[in-house]
Parts: structure tokens; sequence; C-alpha cells
């Protein structure tokens, strides 16, 4: 097979494919010609196919219009692949948390709370660093990362300690509201 994907591909185009006409162009050109060949009855030869393409523009249009179909049912499902990995992830983290909390209630160990206060000077002392003193340039994104690592651990800290009893709250008010 020595398809010019180029020259197919341009006239895929003109004959109103362009969809059609840019992916036979591109990096798996060469399937999709063949695809196409198959198709239209085409030899494996890109006279043919070209003549094939000026031929019958609506049989061309029909492969654009099942290969749109197929692309956007590609798009749904990685779609929903990846919110359904999200969902997972979320409740992986819930239950992480869930089960930290669960520990901490049982055990007789004070490090939740150390480590969550320590947390928490580290943040408000970030906060002051960055409002209070003049930073040098070189020392500022130092500083800036710092605190943004910080922040994150903070929001854990918070979420640990008063995430789902908030998140409860917010869901009473919604069902009195309702």
């Amino acid at each position: 097979m020595n398809f010019d994907l180029a020259e197919i591909g341009k006239t895929i185009a003109k004959v109103g494919a362009p969809l059609l006409g840019s992916v036979v162009a591109g990096p798996a050109g060469g399937v999709i010609g063949q695809l196409i060949a198959s198709q239209l009855g085409a030899s494996t030869n890109t006279d043919d196919l070209v003549k094939k393409i000026i031929a019958d523009p609506v049989k061309v249009l029909e492969i654009e219009s099942n290969t749109k179909v197929q692309l956007q049912q590609m798009a749904l499902e990685q779609t929903k692949s990846e919110l359904a990995r999200q969902t997972q992830q979320q409740q992986l983290d819930f239950d992480n948390t869930k089960n930290a909390r669960e520990m901490n209630a049982k055990s007789e160990s004070y490090m939740a709370q150390i480590v969550s206060f320590i947390v928490m000077i580290g943040f408000f002392g970030c906060i002051v660093l960055v409002a209070r003193f003049h930073q040098q340039p070189e020392d500022e994104q130092v500083l800036y990362m710092m605190f943004g690592s910080v922040s994150m651990a903070f929001g854990a800290v918070i979420n640990y300690w008063i995430g789902s009893s908030n998140g409860s709250r917010m869901k009473d008010v919604f069902n009195r509201k309702s």
C-alpha cells in the first residue's frame, strides 16, 4: 500500500468531509486510508482511491458521519471512565479520613492533635512571613512553594477535624429547605 495521505486528505476535504480528511492526513492516516479504501471498494493505489472518493462523495460523507458518531461515543466513554475514577478516588479519600478519625477516637494517642497544631502554626507562620516581612526575590519563590504545601496540609487538617461534620450540617440544612 502506497497512499499519498496528504493528497487523499485534501480530496476528502474537498468533497465536504473535513474531519475525515484531517484524520487521513494525520498520524493514523494509513489505517484510516485502508478503511476508506475497503468501504469504497478501491485498491491500495492513491489514484484509484481519489477517483472513488470523487465518484462517491455521499459515501465519504457517510463514512465521516459514522466516524463522528464513533468519536463522540469514545469521548463519552472516556468521560464516564474519568468520572468513575474520580468518584472512586473521592470515596477512597473519604474512607481514609473516616478510618483515621475512628482510629484516633479509639487510641489514646495525641499525635493527630499535635500534628494538626504544628500544621496550623506553620500555616499562620507562613501568612505572617508573606504579609509582614519583605523577602528577597530568590527567597520568595521558596516561601510561596512552602506556603502552598502548608496550605494544602492545613486544608487536610480542617477536613479531618470538621469537614465531615460541616458536610452533614449542610446536608441537613438543604433537606430542611426542601
